[in-house]
Protein backbone atom coordinates (compact mmCIF):
# COMPACT_ATOMS: atom_id res chain seq x y z
CA UNK A 1 0.00 0.00 0.00
CA UNK A 2 1.34 3.61 -0.86
CA UNK A 3 -0.01 6.69 -0.66
CA UNK A 4 0.40 9.02 -3.69
CA UNK A 5 0.86 12.67 -2.25
CA UNK A 6 0.81 16.46 -3.52
CA UNK A 7 2.76 18.56 -2.32
CA UNK A 8 3.17 16.29 1.02
CA UNK A 9 -0.59 15.81 1.15
CA UNK A 10 -2.54 12.71 0.52
CA UNK A 11 -5.12 12.02 -2.54
CA UNK A 12 -5.17 8.70 -3.39
CA UNK A 13 -3.98 5.46 -2.26
CA UNK A 14 -1.84 2.84 -4.63
CA UNK A 15 -0.64 -0.73 -4.58
CA UNK A 16 3.14 -1.79 -5.16
CA UNK A 17 3.85 -4.26 -8.10
CA UNK A 18 7.09 -4.48 -8.83
CA UNK A 19 10.47 -2.73 -7.12
CA UNK A 20 9.29 0.64 -9.35
CA UNK A 21 5.85 0.25 -10.76
CA UNK A 22 2.59 1.16 -8.53
CA UNK A 23 -0.83 0.36 -9.78
CA UNK A 24 -3.68 2.95 -9.19
CA UNK A 25 -6.80 4.49 -10.31
CA UNK A 26 -6.65 6.61 -13.55
CA UNK A 27 -8.38 9.23 -12.00
CA UNK A 28 -5.62 9.47 -9.59
CA UNK A 29 -3.35 11.04 -12.45
CA UNK A 30 -1.31 13.66 -11.16
CA UNK A 31 0.08 14.53 -14.82
CA UNK A 32 -1.44 17.56 -14.70
CA UNK A 33 0.59 18.54 -11.62
CA UNK A 34 4.42 19.67 -11.07
CA UNK A 35 6.04 16.41 -10.93
CA UNK A 36 8.92 17.85 -8.68
CA UNK A 37 6.27 17.64 -5.88
CA UNK A 38 3.70 14.52 -6.62
CA UNK A 39 5.24 11.84 -4.53
CA UNK A 40 4.83 8.18 -3.58
CA UNK A 41 5.44 7.27 -0.27
CA UNK A 42 5.95 3.36 0.79
CA UNK A 43 6.51 1.77 4.21
CA UNK A 44 4.38 4.64 5.92
CA UNK A 45 1.60 3.46 8.59
CA UNK A 46 0.82 6.88 9.85
CA UNK A 47 1.17 9.53 7.39
CA UNK A 48 2.19 11.95 10.37
CA UNK A 49 5.55 10.17 10.91
CA UNK A 50 7.22 11.57 8.05
CA UNK A 51 10.28 9.67 8.91
CA UNK A 52 9.12 6.43 8.70
CA UNK A 53 9.26 5.19 4.93
CA UNK A 54 10.27 6.72 2.03
CA UNK A 55 8.91 9.46 -0.43
CA UNK A 56 10.17 8.70 -3.86
CA UNK A 57 9.46 10.92 -6.96
CA UNK A 58 7.58 9.68 -9.75
CA UNK A 59 9.34 8.95 -13.25
CA UNK A 60 6.28 8.46 -15.20
CA UNK A 61 2.32 7.32 -15.32
CA UNK A 62 0.72 5.94 -17.96
CA UNK A 63 -3.09 5.84 -17.75
CA UNK A 64 -4.70 3.42 -19.21
CA UNK A 65 -5.50 4.00 -22.97
CA UNK A 66 -8.98 3.34 -23.28
CA UNK A 67 -9.57 5.18 -19.51
CA UNK A 68 -12.81 7.08 -20.01
CA UNK A 69 -12.67 9.84 -17.53
CA UNK A 70 -16.87 10.31 -17.72
CA UNK A 71 -18.05 6.82 -17.24
CA UNK A 72 -14.83 5.84 -15.05
CA UNK A 73 -13.89 2.83 -17.35
CA UNK A 74 -11.04 1.36 -17.24
CA UNK A 75 -9.84 3.12 -14.49
CA UNK A 76 -6.36 2.51 -13.94
CA UNK A 77 -2.82 4.04 -13.88
CA UNK A 78 1.20 2.23 -13.91
CA UNK A 79 2.94 4.85 -12.28
CA UNK A 80 7.49 3.98 -12.22
CA UNK A 81 8.86 5.21 -9.82
CA UNK A 82 12.44 6.90 -10.27
CA UNK A 83 14.10 4.61 -6.89
CA UNK A 84 13.37 1.02 -6.79
CA UNK A 85 12.07 -0.56 -3.72
CA UNK A 86 14.62 -3.15 -2.19
CA UNK A 87 14.10 -6.61 -1.09
CA UNK A 88 16.11 -5.87 2.31
CA UNK A 89 14.09 -2.56 2.73
CA UNK A 90 11.11 -5.97 3.59
CA UNK A 91 8.27 -4.13 1.75
CA UNK A 92 6.49 -6.75 -0.10
CA UNK A 93 4.61 -6.79 -3.46
CA UNK A 94 1.40 -7.85 -4.31
CA UNK A 95 0.75 -10.40 -6.81
CA UNK A 96 -2.04 -10.22 -9.59
CA UNK A 97 -4.39 -13.00 -9.06
CA UNK A 98 -5.02 -14.50 -12.46
CA UNK A 99 -7.88 -16.43 -11.99
CA UNK A 100 -10.91 -15.18 -13.49
CA UNK A 101 -13.26 -17.37 -11.15
CA UNK A 102 -11.75 -15.25 -8.14
CA UNK A 103 -13.25 -13.46 -6.63
CA UNK A 104 -16.78 -15.48 -6.49
CA UNK A 105 -19.80 -13.49 -5.28
CA UNK A 106 -19.94 -13.30 -1.39
CA UNK A 107 -16.41 -13.90 -0.85
CA UNK A 108 -14.39 -11.26 1.44
CA UNK A 109 -12.21 -9.04 0.23
CA UNK A 110 -10.17 -6.23 1.94
CA UNK A 111 -10.11 -2.39 0.85
CA UNK A 112 -7.72 -0.32 2.69
CA UNK A 113 -6.14 3.47 2.45
CA UNK A 114 -6.30 6.77 4.63
CA UNK A 115 -9.51 8.40 2.89
CA UNK A 116 -12.69 9.75 4.28
CA UNK A 117 -13.48 8.87 7.84
CA UNK A 118 -16.45 10.44 8.01
CA UNK A 119 -18.58 11.10 4.29
CA UNK A 120 -21.67 12.55 5.60
CA UNK A 121 -20.09 15.77 6.74
CA UNK A 122 -19.38 18.47 4.30
CA UNK A 123 -16.00 17.95 4.25
CA UNK A 124 -13.40 15.32 3.86
CA UNK A 125 -11.77 14.01 6.84
CA UNK A 126 -8.43 12.02 5.95
CA UNK A 127 -7.56 9.45 8.19
CA UNK A 128 -3.81 9.75 9.44
CA UNK A 129 -3.66 6.43 9.75
CA UNK A 130 -4.25 3.55 7.05
CA UNK A 131 -7.06 1.94 7.56
CA UNK A 132 -8.80 -1.21 6.32
CA UNK A 133 -12.07 -2.51 6.19
CA UNK A 134 -13.49 -6.13 4.74
CA UNK A 135 -16.77 -6.04 1.94
CA UNK A 136 -17.83 -8.89 -0.47
CA UNK A 137 -17.66 -9.27 -3.66
CA UNK A 138 -20.95 -8.98 -5.38
CA UNK A 139 -22.22 -9.24 -9.43
CA UNK A 140 -21.68 -6.76 -11.90
CA UNK A 141 -25.50 -6.96 -12.01
CA UNK A 142 -26.00 -6.42 -8.86
CA UNK A 143 -24.28 -3.65 -8.59
CA UNK A 144 -25.51 -2.19 -11.78
CA UNK A 145 -29.22 -2.41 -9.95
CA UNK A 146 -27.67 -0.91 -6.56
CA UNK A 147 -28.35 2.93 -5.50
CA UNK A 148 -25.91 4.30 -3.26
CA UNK A 149 -25.32 7.51 -1.24
CA UNK A 150 -22.96 9.75 -3.08
CA UNK A 151 -23.39 13.12 -0.71
CA UNK A 152 -25.93 14.70 1.68
CA UNK A 153 -26.79 17.70 0.85
CA UNK A 154 -29.43 20.73 2.44
CA UNK A 155 -31.97 18.51 0.74
CA UNK A 156 -31.42 15.02 1.90
CA UNK A 157 -29.08 12.53 0.82
CA UNK A 158 -28.49 12.57 -2.92
CA UNK A 159 -28.33 8.79 -4.73
CA UNK A 160 -26.27 7.49 -7.32
CA UNK A 161 -28.40 4.80 -9.84
CA UNK A 162 -25.68 2.87 -11.39
CA UNK A 163 -27.86 1.52 -14.38
CA UNK A 164 -25.64 1.25 -17.59
CA UNK A 165 -22.80 2.12 -15.80
CA UNK A 166 -20.72 -1.34 -14.17
CA UNK A 167 -18.47 -2.36 -17.14
CA UNK A 168 -16.59 -5.43 -17.18
CA UNK A 169 -13.48 -4.01 -16.19
CA UNK A 170 -14.95 -3.51 -12.74
CA UNK A 171 -15.23 -5.28 -9.59
CA UNK A 172 -17.82 -4.33 -7.29
CA UNK A 173 -17.66 -5.39 -3.13
CA UNK A 174 -20.18 -4.27 -0.35
CA UNK A 175 -21.02 -4.49 3.34
CA UNK A 176 -23.05 -2.92 5.33
CA UNK A 177 -22.02 -0.06 7.17
CA UNK A 178 -17.69 0.12 5.81
CA UNK A 179 -16.78 0.72 2.43
CA UNK A 180 -13.67 2.47 1.08
CA UNK A 181 -14.48 6.52 0.64
CA UNK A 182 -12.88 9.71 -0.96
CA UNK A 183 -8.95 9.29 -0.92
CA UNK A 184 -9.04 5.69 -0.49
CA UNK A 185 -9.02 5.41 -4.75
CA UNK A 186 -6.13 3.77 -6.16
CA UNK A 187 -5.49 1.40 -3.44
CA UNK A 188 -5.76 -2.67 -2.95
Amino acid sequence: MVSLQYAGVHFCGGTLIAPDIVLSAGHCSGAEQDLGIYRVVVGRYDLTETWKGRSIKMESEVVHPQYNEESVDNDFMIIVLAEKIRVEEGIRFVKFNSDEAVPVVGAATNVMGWGDTNPMKGETEVSDVLMETEVFAVSNEECEMSKGTVATSEFGQVFADLQGLITDSMLCAWAKDTDGCQGDSGGP
